[in-house]
């Protein structure tokens, strides 16, 4: 087996075949070079064909097979979370030419930087990469993510007449014998990558993933504080709403995502990432998720009033599947405003449940009990999504919109869509799937047997329930 490098700069792993041949009449030595990773099975299915690099799925296998092996001892490594930050102004500037060239040549330089077979790497989406390093030692992977982004801040890549470049984000998570999940993993080194970007500075930079004590955590987690203290004394929270539509089934309630809006001084709407992500109080966000539920509870009750039944989608944090007060306030709600309680439906992040499955499978039982609805959204985000389908009785399944991802740029077959459909189809549950913003993907949702469709095609979240579901 030999390192070569190809054309394209890239290292490739290859095997030679030699033979004898003659070329006009001259007796010469033929050598053949092949791919090995690209003549396997596993690489095709794995492959992302815009960056040439691997695909989520790859790399949180990868990350399975290095969590355990840090779980023995001695087998430490570091994950790199790297977001390209010009991403979305190439995209509007020049469309998905702009950023499928950007993302091929960011995909070359990769392999060029780093050797593929000793370095997992992988195109997870968008303006997103991930990266494992073997080293158990966190300045050489520091060094490492810095001489990265420096690098890619050097690049320039000719579109037509103009030239693209952008900087990049990296955070870095560690993974040892306390890391439980590659889900928490990819999880911590995106947040350090997101904490990045909330700095004031023109400058790429790296950011390792540390606890609540880090200094630069510890800013942000005051600043977080404070405005979440203030949204919720001065009831500066707002709900947009985005219409969940029948696909494949004959629902006759229409049915809505609850999506959190925070108000600030300038009546301008942030988005949850801007106050939740940096936020670490856990009683702060579990007022924030009895607030939302006592505003979704009368949302409720003030529709069946209207004659107005509607199904409503809730999303709660994490640490509400800790908080049993909760469900107990809920069912004195459910009483005394006598709600229908399947008219309720609790979405749960898979990321949340796998970090905490025992909590998970408490607190659905307990909503069960009351005869509410469980949604796990974005499931097949990782290898580990049909661990939670034994954990509790499910009523939804939203799918992660990598999955539409995958359907149209053709990464993944039909034997895989229904490799991981056929389960939940087997429970007989319910499939939404999100972010549909075109009718490209409309007829092979429904052919898959998908039930309800959500996304900007259909509707962009708005500030009233006024979609028109039914024809009369």
């Amino acid at each position: 087996m030999l390192h070569i490098l190809t054309s394209t700069s890239t290292k490739i792993a290859a095997s030679v075949k030699i033979s004898q041949a003659t070329d006009e009449s001259k007796n010469i030595l033929r050598l053949e070079f092949k791919d090995e990773a690209a003549q396997s099975p596993n690489f095709i299915h794995s492959a992302d064909p815009i960056s040439g690099l691997r695909n989520r799925n790859f790399l949180m296998t990868e990350l399975d097979n290095c969590i355990s092996k840090a779980s023995q001892g001695g087998h430490d490594s570091h994950l790199l979370y790297l977001t390209l930050d010009a991403y979305k102004t190439v995209f509007n500037a020049h469309g998905s030419e702009g950023t499928d060239l950007l993302s091929q040549q960011i995909g070359n330089f990769l392999q060029t930087f780093l050797d593929p077979a000793l370095h997992p790497m992988s195109h997870l989406e968008d303006e997103a990469y991930g990266i494992i390093l073997p080293s158990s030692n966190l300045e050489t992977a520091h060094s490492i993510a810095k001489d990265l982004a420096s690098s890619i801040n050097q690049l320039r890549i000719t579109l037509g007449t103009e030239t693209l470049s952008t900087q990049c984000s990296i955070g870095i998570a560690i993974l040892n014998e306390n890391t439980v999940r590659s889900s928490e993993a990819l999880s911590r080194a995106r947040m350090a990558a997101k904490d990045i970007q909330h700095r004031d500075t023109s400058d790429n930079a790296t950011n390792v993933y540390r606890s609540h004590s880090s200094l630069t955590r510890r800013n942000n987690h005051y600043s977080a504080t404070e405005v979440m203290v203030d949204a919720i004394k001065h009831n500066r929270f707002t709900f947009l709403f985005q219409p969940i539509v029948p696909l494949n089934c004959d629902d006759r309630i229409p049915s809505y995502e609850l999506l959190l809006r925070l108000v600030d001084d300038k009546g301008k709407e942030m988005q949850p990432s801007t106050f939740l992500d940096p936020l670490h109080n856990d009683k702060l966000l579990s007022r924030m998720d009895q607030w939302v539920l006592d505003k979704a509870t009368h949302l409720l009750r003030d529709a069946i009033i209207d004659k107005r039944r509607s199904r409503l989608f809730i999303n709660i944090t994490g640490i509400t599947l800790r908080n049993k007060s909760i469900l107990i306030k809920l069912s004195e709600q459910l009483r005394s405003l006598r709600l229908p309680a399947d008219h309720l439906v609790f979405q749960i992040n898979e990321s949340d449940a796998l970090s905490s499955p025992e909590y998970f499978k408490a607190f659905a039982k307990a909503l069960k009990s009351l005869h509410c609805k469980i949604c796990l959204k974005h499931y097949g985000s990782s290898s580990e999504s049909q661990h939670l389908l034994a954990l509790a009785k499910l009523d939804f399944i939203k799918l992660d919109p990598n999955f539409m991802k995958d359907m149209l740029s053709q990464t993944m077959t039909l034997d895989q869509q229904h490799e991981l459909l056929d389960p939940l189809k087997e429970r007989n549950l319910t499939l939404i799937m999100p972010m549909v913003e075109s009718t490209q993907i409309m007829s092979s949702l429904f052919k898959l047997g998908i039930h309800y469709v959500q996304g900007y095609y259909l509707q962009p979240p708005r500030p009233k329930m006024d979609y028109v579901f039914f024809e009369d």
